[in-house]
């Protein structure tokens, strides 16, 4: 296995034996974890924003 020139390893191959809607939803799976990561971040973020007790950060408090 090779390693592209940013050091992140390439995706592994889909077994032989995988049907094609599995692939796809293999694909579509690891997007929306990405999405979900992102809107839970903006969530809380938005959150903590509109808290009496604003947000801190390791206890530095955060812009509004």
């Amino acid at each position: 296995m090779t390693m592209d020139p940013i050091g992140v390893h390439p995706p592994a191959r889909y077994p032989r034996t995988a049907a094609q809607w599995e692939r796809v939803a293999a694909v579509l799976n690891h997007r929306l974890f990405y999405v979900f990561m992102v809107l839970v971040t903006v969530a809380g973020y938005l959150t903590s924003s509109f808290s009496k007790y604003g947000q801190k950060l390791f206890g530095i408090p955060l812009p509004h």
